[in-house]
């Protein structure tokens, strides 16, 4: 994996540049929560909007050791969970959806996420082959 400083970084909806695999990671793990623990998405939402008073004291207690490593020691949502939440989390007429985060503006940036997704999808099918267990959705 490369040094830090020279992963892809791309723009997220909120204008924010960040380390384009770090975010990607967290936005498919964001949509994961929202499908199995949407109030836990809403919490996270509250801290990310520095509204954590707006959550009951058991949710923000159950968010924080649920996602321990997003939260900083001071007790703060890490800043890149924070802008992948913000610009990926939709209000519709049937409720919460997790969008794609990412602004691409030109095809290299869409490249770019394009070979974040195929890296991270041969990371999942590897984990689960080294398991001797199928990816959800795949037949033997």
């Amino acid at each position: 994996m490369p040094a830090d400083d020279e992963r892809p970084k791309l723009r997220l909806k909120n204008g924010s540049e960040v380390d384009a695999q770090i975010a990607y990671v967290r936005w498919r793990m964001l949509g994961a929560e929202q499908t199995t623990r949407p109030h836990l998405v809403e919490a996270l939402l509250a801290f990310a909007r520095g509204n954590p008073d707006s959550i009951s004291t058991e949710v923000a207690a159950e968010t924080k050791e649920r996602h321990s490593f997003w939260f900083t020691r001071d007790g703060a949502l890490e800043p890149i969970v924070r802008d992948v939440l913000l610009s990926a989390y939709r209000e519709t007429p049937d409720g919460v959806v997790i969008v794609n985060p990412f602004d691409l503006r030109t095809q290299q940036e869409a490249d770019t996420l394009s070979e974040i997704q195929r890296q991270d999808d041969l990371l999942i099918r590897r984990g689960f082959r080294d398991k001797g267990e199928q990816p959800p959705g795949q037949s033997r």
